[in-house]
């Protein structure tokens, strides 16, 4: 019998479509009816992530219209999609060489992490997973997912920069820049504006004496003070030009240098066009009024120069020996030339389809956990014990008490209080809250950790889900022979010194409450499937979780369940 060991594979009929194969199984590898170009598959997977994400891209949308300093990166998805299908050549994909092992052992640690960013983070950050918008690199780890289900390793080689790209439109990053540059670049452009606006001729601009950072113009005889705000200092149009500009860039033909020096003459650019914008509403102010410029032209005039700032910054290019144009006039040469087409094994459709079912399932499950920002988070005021805890409907707070001295355990921000809430025919409940600066103190002096400390026996350690992303943690103890519950939770909260983490602990007499009953307390929410997943697997990680206390602790847990419950509802209706 001849060997076959040297033989290569015989080509296929011309014409005919071929069966994709990343893995070694026959079965799974057999060709199907459906046959798409690899641009086509892409446009495919997209419009999949699209749907499945929309509650996430929704939100990042809306930022185009608010007046954030990130505002620009509702274009990044945009942007991004040109980049990747600009880029993506499936010849160059299929010449790579690759191993179907190691491709599945990638893509199940992909769909893990994806797992762990989408499901678990949110029930274990709870509102500060929005604050954060976790949610955003959860759905570039899904489409990475898919490209490698599909490609392999070779394809994630060849989207890697796009989806890399895309990771910019997480609006965290930006903000922690913000907060070291922007103070340094305020003064920079309000020493710049000082000294140009008084080169306008009519309009009488001179810098205030007695503001650094502002300028005076005269409005029907009334002196104006226009103030050059943190907001105002070009960093927003500077780093948006140069985020929208980097994949032209990484697109165009040029050197590595041609690229970085066109990217910083748009962020120089857009500064100097950002001072002239300054300038301008000053003198319209002048002219039509601090009422009108605000409503009319403020708005209007920043985003009228970015456009203008990014032509202009288009036109600029061939001086930086950079030719943006080059990948447009190659997809018009390459437009009449044939198109291959690969048929899919019935592998991929069906690894696809179950990653695109979960990432929709995954992230519609937060919206039910209800995305909040610093605007929309509960208010607490600082100055009074009895601020620091609202008290549910049907509940009402009969003792207030600061507590000093925990500065040294919560760090020098912080504000407790121990409270007292009373109902009809309800056992009393007993609050702690804690306010700080610094969350994590929380994990360092934790309530299990302080109870065992203390002597208390712990019974029982559950988590329980109060709606809106909340989880709070719920732990049946004893002091000495009496049974008693603590339910605790960490939010962050606005103050009028800004964001703080407030930890929340009601605690009630276990024995107490199962005499009396728990009475007419609102009905439990309810719990996305997802949630109650996560909190199982977080309960497993956990080295506290688990027992059962027994019947003597039932009527309290329900009690606090519901009380944390109408809490969480009532600071969140109290805040849309």
């Amino acid at each position: 019998m001849a060997s076959t060991l040297g033989q290569q594979p015989a080509a296929p009929h011309d014409g005919a479509p071929t069966a994709i194969r990343r893995w070694g199984v026959p079965f799974l590898a057999r060709p199907s009816r459906l046959a798409l170009s690899d641009r086509g598959l892409l446009i495919v997977l997209l419009l999949a992530v699209t749907a499945a994400g929309w509650p996430s891209l929704g939100g990042l949308l809306a930022l185009a219209n608010g007046d954030t300093p990130v505002s620009f990166v509702a274009l990044v998805p945009f942007m991004g999609v040109v980049f990747l299908l600009r880029r993506f050549d499936g010849a160059r994909v299929r010449a790579r060489p690759h191993d179907g092992f190691i491709d599945t052992i990638v893509l199940i640690l992909l769909c893990a992490l994806a797992l762990a960013v989408l499901l678990l983070l949110p029930v274990m950050m709870s509102w500060d997973y929005w604050l954060d918008r976790l949610d955003v690199p959860g759905l570039v780890l899904l489409l990475t997912c898919l490209v490698v289900a599909a490609w392999g390793l070779p394809g994630l080689v060849e989207a890697g920069p796009a989806l890399l790209y895309l990771l910019l439109a997480w609006p965290l990053p930006y903000l922690l820049l913000y907060n070291r540059i922007i103070p340094a670049l305020t003064d920079v452009t309000a020493m710049a504006t000082r000294a140009v606006g008084p080169l306008l001729p009519f309009f009488g601009i001179q810098p205030d004496p007695q503001d650094a950072h502002a300028l005076l113009v005269t409005y029907q005889g009334h002196l104006n003070s226009v103030v050059v705000a943190q907001s105002c200092a070009g960093m927003n149009g500077a780093l948006g030009l140069a985020v929208i500009g980097l994949p032209i860039a990484l697109l165009g033909r040029g050197s590595w240098e041609a690229r970085g020096m066109w990217l910083a003459l748009g962020i120089a650019l857009s500064w100097l066009v950002n001072v002239v914008r300054i300038v301008a509403i000053v003198a319209a102010v002048g002219l039509w009024g601090p009422g009108m410029t605000a409503a009319l032209i403020h708005p209007v005039l920043g985003m009228i120069l970015f456009a203008l700032n990014f032509a202009l910054l288009l036109t600029l290019a061939p001086l930086c020996h950079l030719d943006v144009g080059a990948p447009w006039r190659a997809v018009r040469r390459a437009g009449t030339a044939g198109v291959a087409r690969h048929a899919l094994g019935l592998r991929i459709p069906l690894v696809l389809g179950v990653i695109v079912l979960a990432g929709a399932l995954f992230d519609n499950n937060l919206t039910q956990f209800r995305g909040v920002s610093e605007s929309t988070l509960p208010r607490v005021g600082l100055a009074r014990a009895d601020k620091l805890f609202m008290a549910p409907q049907g509940w009402r707070q009969v003792d207030a008490q600061p507590i000093d001295g925990w500065a040294p355990l919560f760090g020098p921000s912080t504000v407790a209080a121990a409270l007292t809430i009373a109902a009809p025919r309800q056992s009393p409940v007993y609050v702690q809250a804690i306010l700080t600066r610094d969350p994590s103190t929380f994990n360092t002096y934790g309530v299990e950790d302080c109870y065992t400390f203390h002597g208390y026996t712990l019974r029982a350690v559950h988590h329980v889900a109060l709606g809106n992303g909340v989880t709070a943690t719920r732990i049946d103890f004893q002091d000495g022979p009496d049974p008693a519950v603590a339910l605790y939770w960490i939010q962050p909260v606005q103050t009028p010194q800004g964001l703080y983490h407030e930890r929340v602990i009601l605690i009630t007499d276990a024995q107490a409450t199962r005499l009396q009953g728990v009475g007419p307390t609102p009905a439990s929410v309810a719990v996305p499937p997802a949630q109650h997943l996560a909190d199982a697997f977080q309960e497993v990680l956990s080295p506290w979780i688990g027992g059962n206390a027994g019947r003597v602790y039932q009527a309290a847990d329900t009690l606090l369940q519901r009380l944390g419950q109408s809490e969480i509802a009532q600071e969140l209706g109290s805040t849309s």
